[in-house]
């Protein structure tokens, strides 16, 4: 797939990296240059996404101030997300075809 301005645009949304903090440009050309559709590049780009997780440590994920509790994700949430998100633009892909050859079977001899 040959990258464009609006198909970047495009898979930064998808990919939910609006503010470029995960991609740069050459990186998403990359992701784009090497996939079928926009929703491969998607894929290929939350399993790096979810890559990238799994190089921190988990910390507690609740704390208590006072009798104040507080709950939030952890980095194995995020990277288990990521992978649901990887699988379900790899499902959406618009690349997949399949293709039948018809031909005639009869020999004369």
């Amino acid at each position: 797939m040959t990258p464009t301005e609006s198909l970047r645009t495009k898979l930064r949304m998808l990919l939910n990296d609006r503010d470029s903090k995960t991609f740069d440009d050459a990186e998403l050309d990359s992701l784009m240059s090497d996939a079928d559709c926009i929703y491969c590049a998607a894929s290929e780009g939350w399993m790096m996404k979810a890559t990238m997780q799994e190089d921190h440590t988990d910390d507690p994920n609740i704390y208590q101030v006072g009798q104040e509790r507080y709950q939030y994700s952890t980095l194995t949430d995020i990277a288990n997300l990521c992978y649901k998100n990887a699988e379900k633009y790899k499902n959406m892909c618009t690349g997949r075809s399949s293709f039948m050859i018809g031909s005639d079977t009869e020999i004369s001899l």
